[in-house]
This record gives C-alpha cells, sequence and structure tokens, in this order.
C-alpha cells in the first residue's frame, strides 16, 4: 500500500480515480488502515501512519459528509500532522517508497542482484528490514539526548574517529 498510495506510483495510481471512486475506494482502504495506528508492530504502525496522513485529506475532500460523521479522522490527522516524531518518520518513510522500485525488483536483473546465504539460497533485503532500519534511525535520532552528557560526548568522539 505504501509504495502506490505516497510512493513513486501515488501519481499514476491517484489519476486512475474519479472523485466519486475516491469517495468510496479509499475510505475503505482509510477505514482498514485506521486499526493498524494501534499495532504493536512499529514497521506496520509507521505505514499506517503514513497511509493515513496521505488520505485523510483527499477523502474528507471528496466527501465533506465523511468529516461529519466521522469527526475523529480531523483530530487524527492534526495529530499525525503536528507530532515532531511523525514528521520526521514520514520524511524518511517517504523517501523510502520513492526509492523503492518495484518494476526494477521484480526483473531477472534485479532478481538475480539479490545475495544470497551461506545455504546459496536467495537473501533479499525485506521491505520490512529496511522500514525496521528506518524506524530504528528515527528513534536514534529522537532519543539521542536521553543518555548522560557524559556518555552523548563519549559517542560523539567515537563518531568522529
Amino acid at each position: 500500500g505504501g509504495n502506490i498510495i505516497v510512493g513513486r506510483y501515488a501519481e499514476e495510481f491517484f489519476a486512475a480515480f474519479k472523485k466519486e471512486d475516491i469517495k468510496g475506494s479509499l475510505h475503505e482502504v482509510l477505514a482498514g488502515t485506521l486499526p493498524w495506528l494501534s499495532s504493536t508492530q512499529g514497521f506496520a504502525r509507521a505505514i499506517a501512519q503514513l497511509l493515513v496522513h496521505k488520505m485523510t485529506p483527499i477523502v474528507l475532500d471528496a466527501d465533506p459528509d465523511v468529516g461529519k460523521t466521522n469527526w475523529y479522522l480531523h483530530t487524527m490527522y492534526q495529530f499525525l500532522d503536528s507530532n515532531p516524531d511523525m514528521a520526521r518518520l514520514r520524511k524518511k518513510q517517504a523517501k523510502f517508497f520513492a526509492e523503492y522500485e518495484v518494476d526494477t525488483a521484480c526483473t531477472t536483473e534485479g532478481m538475480l542482484s539479490i545475495p544470497v546465504d551461506v545455504g546459496d539460497e536467495a537473501d533479499p533485503v525485506h521491505m520490512v528490514q529496511s522500514i525496521k532500519r528506518c524506524l530504528e534511525d528515527v528513534y536514534d535520532e529522537a532519543h539521542q539526548s536521553e543518555g548522560p552528557q557524559w556518555k552523548q560526548i563519549q559517542a560523539a568522539l567515537e563518531d568522529i574517529d
């Protein structure tokens, strides 16, 4: 979903919808994504946050009545839009999805470029692993100033070496 809705294929994806289609179809996708906002799995939650942030304004613009009966959409969108951690995560996730190229990954060359493990089995970098790395980077970035000052200085000096 992320690659289609916020990635490199987003423009083509949304161009295929008429305003009437967005009213129903994207509202269904949004409804299916909302429960994942509370997932204990960080990567699933991050993708859900990204999708909800992207789809909510589109759904509300396509059908103003949705905002009246589903008042929580406005509140949720405002939180996702203004939360600094979410903004940082959204920037990194959007970059990941913009660079991830399904068309190349699914070609013969793309599949043959996948590294192999010790048993000569294909060992591709899973999208979940890439998203997890992104989330770990965001977490580290957000919590880098939580340790004692001496520990932060030590870490900075190690980074310089």
